[in-house]
């Protein structure tokens, strides 16, 4: 039973990997410890192979089923922050008008979320992009005119691209299009604090949706500017 525990307990706080050789290291133990001949890993009688079978079985059962348990708990942690993320960005950016407050919370929500540094790119007049909110130099170290091609190309494709993706993936920054229902307003681009570890699918997702909704306030922003008479 203490066997048992120890393997869940590894499951839990180290997964399944470390509960698999926990399981494996315990039956060895026991082998070494208390099966006769002692303090040696041979086996005289051939039950004792029987039973180190089905204690590393049982474990690897149990090793499985909690690490599944752990991954549903995590799951659904990460739902509730992306909810509530989401809601707390809907309320801050229903609170601010005009486009250069949208993008400062934009900005403000983006990097304490995903815990990196972010600005926004939106195409000038004759539609090349520039930098219309965070700091440029905490994103781009080197190398600017490379890494605007980049955006463009996010920009221009309505995808992803950049770090993590197919579409330039040696570069540190990800570039995320600002996808309004006709239109691609902008580009958001975000260097995370640890280029070598890469978003999950569902922090993908999150984002995707955060920038959408970006996307839609500067749409209405534009609409109202452009219904308001000069």
């Amino acid at each position: 039973m203490v066997y048992l525990l120890g393997v869940m307990i590894t499951a839990m706080e180290c997964g399944r990997g470390p509960a698999i050789l926990n399981s494996l290291l315990s039956v060895l133990a026991f082998d070494f410890c208390f099966v006769p001949p002692r303090w040696s890993f041979t086996v005289e009688e051939a039950q004792y192979i029987v039973t180190f079978v089905v204690m590393f079985l049982v474990a690897v059962v149990i090793s499985h089923l909690t690490n599944l348990i752990r991954q549903q708990a995590e799951a659904t942690r990460l739902q509730e922050r992306q909810t509530a993320a989401m809601h707390g960005l809907s309320r801050q950016l229903a609170s601010v008008r005009g486009i250069e407050k949208i993008l400062q919370v934009a900005v403000q929500h983006f990097s304490k979320i995903f815990k990196g540094q972010v600005v926004v790119l939106l195409p000038g007049e004759k539609g090349k992009l520039k930098v219309a909110a965070g700091e440029v130099s905490s994103v781009f170290h080197k190398d600017l005119v490379k890494e605007l091609d980049i955006a463009r190309s996010a920009h221009d494709a309505g995808q992803m691209a950049g770090w993590g993706t197919k579409t330039s993936p040696k570069t540190d920054i990800l570039y995320v299009p600002l996808q309004a229902a006709h239109d691609t307003l902008g580009v958001l681009a975000l260097r995370p604090q640890d280029p070598k570890r890469f978003l999950l699918p569902e922090q993908l997702y999150l984002l995707e949706s955060l920038t959408k909704q970006v996307a839609l306030a500067l749409e209405v922003e534009r609409l109202v500017r452009n219904e308001v008479p000069h």
